[in-house]
């Protein structure tokens, strides 16, 4: 058994402490609930043992008494500011074990164009990056492919998270390329990038998996047509969600035509 040191027993520090930066506190681009997140996540940072023991989603949202939605949400922004990097770690036989999370001293914000972190010169570009994120699923073969991660453990309908060639996808992971894409597609590629595909995907394949992606396709199309520019798309389509079939009535035609297209595209690895 390992011996075990505790510093400033008896006071609140006791169980763990980290350094919060005043950057963060002070960046009025991200909203306090990402600024809570971030002091969270650095409580947690100042220990190899407070590293080790680090909690999972489900208790992040309990202790900081969130929604899985917004846990996510926050998250993001603290992703696109630079603050924090998350990068999966697999066990040996190449399947999901858990997110590390990085609190990084130099942040590096995204590129809100090309969703890459901090672009350089081109003599220092670093070869093949967009493999260094395994829940990437590269959909036009190039580098802007959407880069987000999710923790499989509360995601029993989630992706593996390798990355199979287009060609031997099975059909929940086409499913899941198509429903990307065609959010892409209706909302363009700015606008789309604002829309949690894996959020909408749990929601629908946990919640509501009687629907099919034409009934998708419906609630996305309403959702573009009726949606203002700062509204929470996400939000507005998972809220859609229990009337996926009332959606689909004006559009069912051309949904099917649709979708079953975007697939034959994707299955064949000309999704643009």
């Amino acid at each position: 058994m390992s011996d075990v040191i505790v510093a400033m027993r008896g006071t609140i520090y006791e169980s763990g402490y980290g350094l919060i930066a005043k950057k963060v506190m002070q960046d009025k681009t991200i909203s306090i609930k990402a600024k809570a997140l971030y002091a969270y996540l650095s409580s947690f940072a100042g220990s190899s043992e407070n590293r080790s023991a680090f909690p999972g989603v489900s208790r992040m949202m309990e202790d900081l008494s969130v929604s899985k939605d917004s846990f996510y949400k926050y998250r993001k922004e603290l992703e696109k500011s630079g603050y924090i990097t998350i990068v999966q770690d697999k066990n040996s036989d190449g399947t999901f074990k858990n997110n590390i999370y990085y609190i990084e001293a130099v942040p590096c914000p995204k590129n809100q164009e090309t969703d890459d972190p901090c672009p350089k010169k081109p003599d220092t570009v670093v070869p093949d990056t967009e493999n260094q994120d395994n829940n990437n699923i590269n959909l036009s073969k190039s580098n802007n492919s959407n880069k987000k991660e999710r923790e499989r453990e509360d995601n029993p309908n989630g992706l593996p998270p390798s990355d199979p060639p287009v060609e031997d996808i099975n059909e929940l992971e086409l499913e899941y390329l198509t429903l990307q894409e065609m959010t892409k597609r209706i909302f363009g590629t700015r606008k789309a990038a604002d829309v949690d595909v894996e959020s909408v995907w749990n929601h629908w394949k946990n919640r509501f998996p009687q629907y099919s992606l034409i009934h998708m396709y419906g609630v996305l199309r309403a959702t573009q047509i009726t949606a203002r520019p700062k509204d929470d798309v996400t939000g507005i389509i998972i809220t859609r969600l229990p009337s996926a079939q009332t959606s689909l009535v004006p559009v069912k035609q051309v949904a099917m035509d649709y979708v079953a297209e975007l697939k034959l595209q994707i299955k064949k690895g000309q999704a643009q």
